[in-house]
């Protein structure tokens, strides 16, 4: 949030405030807007819960950051290579987004019905996710680099590992530019694995060319993807599908050099 905004006074508790009860509604009233409109700072007489549609972030940056500002500061970081750069959340998924009434209690220590955000997931031990609008419109940012799972999810460790095999497809392998090649027809690279070795040194281990069957693994081959939009693909199999490892404890680092071809 700017250093200048106000948005969490805590001399604000009720309705007739202009930031309403002191929770996290404020939030939503002032960080986001649902089909160009804030969500209502309370809920009109007789209606108890509110269905919202389209909702993203309040870019205004009054009260809260723009969510455009950290997209911009990452993507400074990679200006040139935009694949390097991989996000992902465990977050409630953004719809549905409900507006019902809870009761809090107030300076006079009176409850007071007001408006709050309903989870948009349950988990099974009962555990809620809330609608992350702002998350959602920062990982849309970073299109096929980006994966939200529920927090709502059972097993966690399923959770995890998706988000690291989704890291290790390749969005962060690409190559920028045309890759040169020897004589004999093979991309001009040369791939070292850093290995931990038995001895607790470090140990240079060169990796082949993946041959026609991928059958000499670990090997490394260059392919097109749609991910990589500036070049070719790099992998490394450890076995004949070239699937992504996620744990490989004996291995430090790997090292690819390639020769390209220059601009036309």
């Amino acid at each position: 949030m700017p250093t200048n905004s106000d948005l969490f006074d805590p001399a604000q508790m009720t309705l007739a405030d202009p930031y309403g009860g002191l929770q996290p509604y404020r939030c939503s009233e002032f960080g986001h807007t649902c089909q160009g409109q804030s969500p209502p700072h309370d809920l009109p007489v007789g209606v108890d819960t509110l269905a919202l549609d389209n909702c993203a972030s309040a870019e205004d940056g009054v009260r809260l950051s723009r969510v455009s500002d950290f997209v911009d500061f990452l993507k400074r970081l990679k200006p040139d290579d935009p694949d390097r750069i991989f996000v992902s959340a465990l977050a409630g998924p953004p719809v549905p987004y409900v507006v019902g009434k809870k009761a809090f209690e107030t300076v006079s220590g009176v409850p007071e019905m007001q408006p709050t955000l309903w989870p948009s997931c349950v988990g099974a031990g009962g555990e809620s996710g809330y609608p992350s609008v702002r998350v959602k419109n920062w990982l849309d940012s970073f299109a096929l680099n980006a994966v939200l799972e529920s927090v709502c999810a059972n097993d966690f460790v399923k959770v995890l590992t998706q988000l690291a095999s989704s890291a290790g497809v390749g969005h962060a392998n690409c190559i920028q530019g045309t890759v040169a090649t020897r004589n004999d027809g093979v991309p001009d690279c040369q791939v070292v694995e850093l290995l931990f070795g038995d001895s607790g040194a470090f140990i240079d281990h060169e990796i082949p060319i993946c041959d026609i069957h991928q059958s000499n693994f670990p090997c490394w081959k260059l392919s097109t993807s749609f991910i990589c939009l500036s070049g070719p693909k790099f992998q490394v199999c450890h076995d004949p599908t070239c699937s992504p490892v996620v744990n490989q404890p004996d291995t430090e680092d790997i090292f690819v050099s390639c020769s390209l071809r220059p601009p036309c």
